[in-house]
């Protein structure tokens, strides 16, 4: 693994008397691609909500290491755009740190089209591309995905995916992305971290050798998951 981009560890994190998260460690490599996969309500999206810095009320530590300036990108499960701004008005929303020119970013993200348009008309693919660009467009040296395609029909997800991929390896981000599915957490990742349920804790590590590229339903890829579900079957339960 590369030298570390980031250490976590929460000793506990709380919501009034209810413990979510205990005892949960995790380092990410410089250009690294995770996924975390637990059971809904477990505490995947109060992790990524501690690494952000959105909440800061827990014990432990969190260091960001090896950046000059640290950089993060968050795409949330909705796309979170303002809907009486245009496309690249959305985009401009964080261009006070942008790397790279707006209409880099929009023509990458094959967006140039709709600059003009409302997040209204577009479609719900269109406007997760959107989020997707804004949060690459700072050049970020860690991403955090929280089920960014959720509620997408497959042609859809599949693009976003590949588009996703694509972005990562011309980067050096790290990434945690967040998922319910398997195999889309084989798909994109090069660890998979399974969670348990509340408390939230690590319970099995794997990392994946399936070769690059990778498209959910592939013949590879599905045997990959059957693999690991024979030889640890609980791990979906939580």
């Amino acid at each position: 693994m590369a030298l570390p981009g980031l250490v976590v560890n929460i000793t506990s994190k709380a919501f009034d008397s209810q413990m979510v998260i205990e005892n949960f460690s995790l380092t990410l490599g410089q250009g690294e691609f995770i996924s975390l996969v637990g059971p809904s309500g477990c505490g995947k999206t109060t992790l990524l909500n501690l690494v952000a810095g959105l909440d800061t009320q827990f014990d432990g530590d969190i260091r960001h290491n090896g950046a000059e300036q640290n950089r993060l990108g968050y795409v949330f499960q909705s796309p979170r755009l303002m809907p009486w701004l245009t496309v690249m008005q959305n985009l401009e929303l964080v261009c006070g740190d942008c790397v790279t020119e707006p209409n880099k970013i929009l023509d990458q993200f094959g967006l140039m089209d709709c600059a003009r348009a409302f997040p209204s008309q577009l479609s719900g693919g269109m406007q997760r591309r959107l989020s997707l660009a804004r949060a690459f467009s700072i050049e970020p040296n860690l991403m955090l995905l929280d089920e960014p395609f959720l509620s997408l029909d497959l042609p859809s997800a599949n693009q976003l995916r590949d588009l996703l991929t694509e972005q990562w390896r011309q980067r050096s981000s790290s990434v945690i992305f967040v998922t319910h599915a398997l195999e889309e957490a084989l798909a994109l990742s090069e660890r998979v971290l399974f969670l348990s349920s509340k408390p939230m804790q690590l319970i099995h590590e794997y990392r994946v050798e399936t070769s690059r590229p990778r498209r959910m339903g592939c013949e590879e890829l599905e045997r990959e998951a059957r693999r690991l579900l024979q030889k640890f079957p609980d791990l979906l339960s939580g």
